[in-house]
Parts: C-alpha cells; structure tokens; sequence
C-alpha cells in the first residue's frame, strides 16, 4: 500500500475502522433486540430496517454527492453517526428500549449509504487511473475484513457490557471522519455552475445506466449474480441446519467463504489492472457458475464449501476491473448518481433471495435440489456474459467518457 498516494491511505484507514465499527454494532444489536423484546422477528426486522434505509438513501444520495464536497459529506456523515451511537452506548446502559435500535437502525443507514456512496465516488479523484485497480481491491480487502472481525470482536465486547458494541461505532465513526478530514485533496465536483435541485436529477444515474450499453450489461449481469450464487451461499447454512450438522461446524464453514474473499482481495491487488473488465467478469462468472451447479448435487458438504471457497477467492478479479472502467469513464459530475443507482440495483434482487432461497428450500424438504432454479440463473448469467458485445468491447483503460447521456452539471 505504500506506493498509494498519501490521501488513498488515510481514506482507506478511515475505511476500516468505520467498517469495523459497524460491524461490530451490527453483529450485536440483533442480540440485543432479542434480549430485550425475546422476539426474533423484532430482532429479523431492525436489521431488515437498516438495510432497507441503506438501499432508499443509496438512491437518493448520488444527486448529494454530485452537487457538494465529498469530503465534507463524508465528515459530516460520520460525526452524526458517531455521536448517535456514542450516546446510545450511554442511554442503553439506563434505559434499553427497541425503539432506541429502530432509531439507530434509521440514523445508522442513512449516515453509511451516504458515506458509502460519497466514498465511492471521491476515490477515483484520489488515485490515477494505473493506481485506481489497487486501490478498489484493497478498498474490498478492508471491507472484507471488516465483516470478518466483526463477528467475533463484537461477541468478546457484548460479553463485557452491553454498551461496549455500541461505543466500537462511535470510535469508527470518529476515526472515519478524522481521517476524511485529512484528506488534502478537494473531494468537491469539478463543476463550478449548479443548476437548482429537480426531482429528475435523483434518476440521473439510473437514466446514465440505461442509456450506457456496457454499464447497463454490467447492472443486469451483476443483479442477477446477486440472485444466483449470493442466493446458494445466503441459504446454504440453513440447508446445513437443517441437515443437523452443529452450529459450530456451520460458522466454519461460513467463516471459511469470508476468509477466502479477504484473501483474494489481498491477492488481487498487484494483478487485477492486467486484466480487461470483459475477460476478470467472464471467468469469475464461470467459477461460480460450476459452484452453484455442484450445490446441487449429492455431494459432499466439503466438496461444497471448497468450490464455493474458490468463488469467493476470485471475486475481486472478478469485479475490480469492471468498477474501475465505471470510476474512470463516467463523467465526474454524474459519478455519484451512477455509482448509488448501480450500487442499489445489483443490490434489488439480491434482497430477495434469502426470502427465495428459504421457501425453495421449505418446498424441497431440505434436499440439495432446491439450488437448481438458482444455478440456472448462475448459467444464465455467465452465457449473457459471453453474448453481451458490449462487455466484450470494453478496454483495460478508458477516457473520461460515458454514454450518450450528459446531463449539465
């Protein structure tokens, strides 16, 4: 990391503790609402809140960070998190109530959508365009393995005080807007004129998609990768359940997939600007298209978590390539519109597999069938891959380009 510029470092460290402190919270807050309610539907539908206000205010931020300095929006982000949370680890150690998780539950997506989406967008003006590859792997790296401590760094703190998970955000809140602060580099727009604020603006991005071939192919195949093989992997510890293997044997597995995901993230890093988006896409694609097809066989769970290991080793080079042409071909006055509207949409249908994935599974009686209709869909996406021109016809680098949509700035 150390050929990075100095500005990439600090919004990468800002990256993780902020990762890391909402992982944290978030591994813990469902076990507390339980604790308190003894509903896990109350404990189910919090997290189900703050996902749902992440992907809502994921829409409507690009528009945002378009307009303002995404320096000062991430700042700004994180200081209101960081002070909500730091006074619900007081409040909860008094008066616990399941109205305080639905509020942090609203506050805590909000403040991460618009963070996320202001941070999407401000890396590409941080790193050129040889130095960008790296930087969005290593950005993935760091969320990886985020989710990877999350888990168990929160346990050890919930078995300490109750308030302890809730304080672990609010110290990556403030460690994630100090470092956006120290940013040197403006994270404003290279725009001077803005036009006043219309509600057609808020689907600038989604329209830029639409009207962008090779986005638009990226935005279908990605949506239904989602649904695919994210569907098999979200359902198979309840498949394994359900089978009766232990709990402990279960998070192995689960913990193994995360692992290899960090892994091929670090991995990446020096490689993945050598290869074109269309060839890193078409291969990932292949690899988890044979794991979702032996899911569905009668074999082995070991053989399973292995293939399903190799999946997620080769999503990074799987996915970098494809999201550094986006950060260097969309103009940067409509980046962040882009960026939140692809980031809502690859995320649409993938919201609805573990839904789809339970019932399959529930109609099925547990066997390994119920993952055909998915692998199906897995093998349709990678021949839509291989069909699509206009993946094929992108090059390992482009201009400052997008489609033929141009809104003013």
């Amino acid at each position: 990391m150390s050929s990075l510029p100095r500005d990439v470092r600090l919004l990468l460290l800002g990256q993780t503790g902020a990762s890391l402190g909402a992982a944290v919270a978030w591994f813990a807050i469902p076990i507390l609402v339980f604790g308190i309610t003894h509903s896990p539907v109350k404990a189910g539908l919090v997290g189900t809140i703050f996902y749902v206000t992440q992907l809502i205010t994921a829409a409507l931020a690009g528009p945002a960070v378009d307009r303002l300095d995404r320096k000062r929006i991430m700042v700004i982000s994180q200081v209101i998190q960081g002070v909500v949370y730091g006074a619900a680890s007081f409040v909860i150690v008094f008066k616990p109530s399941y109205v305080l998780f639905v509020v942090l539950a609203c506050i805590g997506g909000v403040c991460t959508a618009v963070y996320i989406t202001a941070e999407n967008a401000v890396l590409p003006r941080l790193a050129d365009s040889i130095q960008l590859p790296k930087a969005l792997t290593l950005s993935n790296a760091r969320h990886s393995f985020a989710s990877l401590s999350g888990g168990p760094t929160g346990g050890v703190l919930l078995s300490a005080s109750t308030w302890l998970p809730l304080f672990a955000n609010f110290i990556g809140s403030i460690i994630g807007a100090v470092t956006a602060g120290l940013i040197r580099k403006s994270g404003g727009t290279k725009s001077v004129r803005i036009k006043p604020w219309t509600v057609t603006e808020t689907f600038d991005g989604f329209t830029n998609i639409i009207r962008t071939p090779p986005i638009r192919s990226y935005a279908i195949v990605s949506s239904l990768n989602s649904l695919g093989g994210g569907a098999i992997v979200i359902t198979l510890p309840i498949y394994w359940a359900d089978k009766g293997l232990d709990a402990e044997v279960i998070g192995i597995f689960t913990f193994t997939f995360a692992s290899a995901g960090l892994v091929g993230a670090v991995l990446a890093a020096p490689i993945v600007a050598k290869f074109r988006p269309f060839f890193a896409l078409t291969f990932g694609l292949a690899v988890w298209s044979t794991a979702s097809v032996v899911a569905c066989l009668d074999v082995s769970d070991y053989v399973v978590v292995t293939v399903f290991c190799a999946a997620s080793l080769v999503t990074p080079v799987m996915t970098t390539p494809m999201t550094a042409w986006i950060a260097r071909s969309v103009p940067d006055h409509l980046l962040g519109r882009t960026q939140s509207a692809l980031w809502v949409l690859i995320r649409l249908l993938g919201a609805a597999a573990p839904g789809a994935g339970g019932w399959l599974l529930a109609q099925s009686r547990g066997a390994s069938a119920a993952f055909i209709p998915f692998a199906i869909v897995q093998i349709v996406v990678l021949l839509c891959c291989l069909t699509s021109r206009h993946l094929r016809s992108i090059p390992s680098s482009a201009p400052q380009v997008a489609g033929r949509f141009q809104p003013s700035p």
